[in-house]
């Protein structure tokens, strides 16, 4: 499983706060101000889970989880203030797990972060073992035309 959360937040601070906290929870982070420097560096890395902030200047962070263009098997966890329940509701109707109240407790960050990360595990295992079966079908397929002549 990547270990890996990729923070989009254009306030430095807040970046610099999360990725304190969830390195010391042992998770490799990754930080960026802007959905654009995120797509190049989604380009080059494996993400396990996306903290994205729904008030970034100039770009809409709710913007990215509605359209993203990224891995879908990705949870994405989105965090701002003053989220009310229509927003939530919308968002999770577009597939975001989480929706976290600015300012966030280091308790609920972790707790939400490694949530994420195990439904991250289920969803590749099952890829996975999608995959297998797959591999396998065309084995046995194979076999029985083989087996016909």
């Amino acid at each position: 499983m990547p270990n890996t959360i990729l923070i989009i937040d254009d306030d430095s601070s807040v970046r610099s706060v999360f990725e304190t906290i969830l390195s010391q929870d042992g998770y490799r982070v990754y930080s960026v101000s802007s959905i654009d420097d995120a797509a190049k560096l989604v380009a080059s890395c494996r993400i396990g889970v996306y903290l994205i902030d729904v008030g970034l200047s100039g770009e809409r962070g709710d913007d990215f989880a509605i359209k993203t263009e990224f891995d879908c098997s990705v949870p994405i966890i989105v965090t701002g203030q003053n989220v009310n329940d229509d927003f939530v509701a919308d968002m999770f109707d577009h597939g975001v797990l989480f929706v976290l109240q600015k300012p966030i407790c280091h308790r609920l960050l972790i707790s939400s972060v490694r949530a994420a990360m195990r439904i991250h595990e289920i969803m590749e295992q099952q890829n996975r073992a999608v995959k297998t079966i797959e591999e396998l079908e065309c084995l046995l397929k194979g076999l029985t035309n083989y087996e016909g002549k």
